[in-house]
């Protein structure tokens, strides 16, 4: 379903290299996100998890996870 949504949008035979990358990044909205912790456990609803998209083709990537206590 995605795929056919976001065709028109977002093709993958864009002339630009890794244009599609960075258009479907503009439509899924901001790469970062705050999540509270309690007593050592996400604090995510009972449906909401967290997930990591590749949107580009496969290579190594670096992860930032930045704790800040009260």
């Amino acid at each position: 379903d995605w795929d056919k949504r976001t065709e028109n949008i977002c093709p993958e035979d864009m002339d630009f290299g890794n244009g599609h990358s960075h258009c479907m990044s503009m439509l899924l909205g901001p790469a970062g996100e705050s999540i509270p912790v309690r007593d050592g456990e996400l604090c995510l609803g009972t449906w909401q998890r967290i997930l990591f998209l590749e949107l580009d083709r496969a290579r190594d990537r670096r992860w930032l996870v930045q704790v800040v206590g009260a």
